[in-house]
C-alpha cells in the first residue's frame, strides 16, 4: 500500500469548437508564433495548443491556448506526452499489476547461490 493519499481522478473537459470569436481572441494575444516568434500568415502553418494540456487540469478558454508553428508543436506535444504519462503514473491510473518481476522457483531467497551448481566463465552450469 502506498503512503500518499488517494487521489481524485481529474475530469477532462471536453474541447469546445474553434468557432471564429475565439480564433479572433486567440491571435489577439499571438500574432506570432507562441514558440519561436515566426510570423504566421496562413492559417495551414499552425495549430492552437494549450499552454497547460487539459490532461492535467488545464482549461479549454482562448487565454490558455496560442498558436504554434508545425515545427515548435512537435517537440512541445511530446513533451507534454511525457507530463501526462508521469502524472498518471502518480495518480497510480496506470498499474495494472507488480512492478517487479517474480523471484523464479528454485531461487534461493538468502542471496546465496543454488546449492551444488556453478557458473564458469565460459558461462556453462556445472555441479560443484
Amino acid at each position: 500500500m502506498s503512503k500518499l493519499p488517494q487521489r481524485e481522478r481529474v475530469v477532462i473537459p471536453e474541447r469546445k469548437e474553434m468557432t471564429l470569436a475565439r480564433e479572433v481572441a486567440i491571435l489577439r494575444r499571438y500574432a506570432r508564433c507562441g514558440g519561436c516568434g515566426k510570423p504566421l500568415t496562413a492559417r495551414s502553418q499552425y495549430v492552437y495548443d494549450h499552454e497547460i494540456p487539459l490532461e492535467i487540469c488545464g482549461r479549454d478558454e482562448p487565454d490558455d491556448m496560442r498558436p504554434l508553428c508545425h515545427d515548435c508543436d512537435k517537440p512541445k506535444t511530446a513533451a507534454d506526452q511525457g507530463v501526462i504519462a508521469r502524472a498518471k503514473r502518480l495518480a497510480g491510473e496506470t498499474c495494472a499489476g507488480p512492478t517487479r518481476r517474480p523471484i523464479p522457483p528454485g531461487r534461493p531467497m538468502d542471496g546465496t547461490k543454488a546449492s551444488g551448481l556453478k557458473r564458469g566463465f565460459d558461462g556453462r552450469v556445472t555441479r560443484r
